[in-house]
Order: C-alpha cells, then sequence, then structure tokens
C-alpha cells in the first residue's frame, strides 16, 4: 500500500522554465590578420636589390602592430619585414638578381610572421580580459 503525503507548500504540478542562454560577448574580436598574396607588388631598388611590398587583410588594431614588433623582434629570420600599419602594408627587400621564385619562401616566412602576431595578440587581448 502507497502512502501518499500532501503538503500544503509543495505543488503537484511543475512550473515551466524559461531559459534564457545569451551569447559571451568579448571587448575584442580574434585576430585573422593574413598576407593577401595576389596583391604582391616589386619595385627596383637599384644595387640594393628588390623592393617587394604585400597588402595585409583583417582587422589590424595597436595590439596587432604592437604584437607583430615583439614576434619580429624574437626572430633574426623576421628582421626584414616592415609593417607600416596605417596602409595595412609589409615591405621587404631581396637581394638584387634574386629570381621571382625565391620571393615565395619569403612571403611563406611572412604568413608565418603574421600567423605569429595574431596569435600572440589574441593571447595578450585574453591575458588583458582575465580569460
Amino acid at each position: 500500500m502507497a502512502l501518499a503525503l500532501q503538503l500544503p507548500w509543495v505543488r503537484s504540478t511543475p512550473v515551466p522554465r524559461k531559459l534564457k542562454t545569451a551569447e559571451a560577448s568579448f571587448p575584442f574580436t580574434s585576430y585573422d590578420v593574413s598576407v593577401d598574396r595576389d596583391s604582391l607588388a616589386a619595385w627596383d631598388l637599384g644595387t640594393d636589390g628588390t623592393g617587394y611590398a604585400v597588402q595585409l587583410t583583417g582587422p589590424l588594431d595597436e595590439r596587432w602592430a604592437r604584437a607583430f614588433y615583439l614576434v619580429r623582434l624574437e626572430s633574426g629570420s623576421y628582421a626584414r619585414f616592415h609593417l607600416d600599419s596605417a596602409k595595412k602594408i609589409i615591405w621587404f627587400g631581396c637581394r638584387e638578381g634574386d629570381p621571382p621564385n625565391r620571393v615565395q619562401p619569403v612571403v611563406d616566412t611572412l604568413a608565418r610572421l603574421v600567423e605569429s602576431a595574431n596569435q600572440k595578440a589574441e593571447s595578450e587581448a585574453w591575458e588583458e580580459w582575465g580569460e
């Protein structure tokens, strides 16, 4: 025999709950700056070689520019790359007489530098906001 206990303060009908979820909002965007390889432009520097410039795509702010500068300082292989953050351009030089096929590995190195700057800038943003 089952004994049902009736308590006046206990409801027998479930109360539907309306749960609302909200997306977390962060005060920064993830950094996805990249090298636009199709924008590669060259100019003659005379006996100093050939100058090249590539356009950057994606949002670029002061934090990213600082991260680029710091990552650039950490490795001698990145010393040839120079950022113009106002124009979103990185320029670099190659030796006189370097054929165009020797430029692509340099652009690959630049792409690694840009990706490292993305990671460093995003890491600094997370640290700043306590995540």
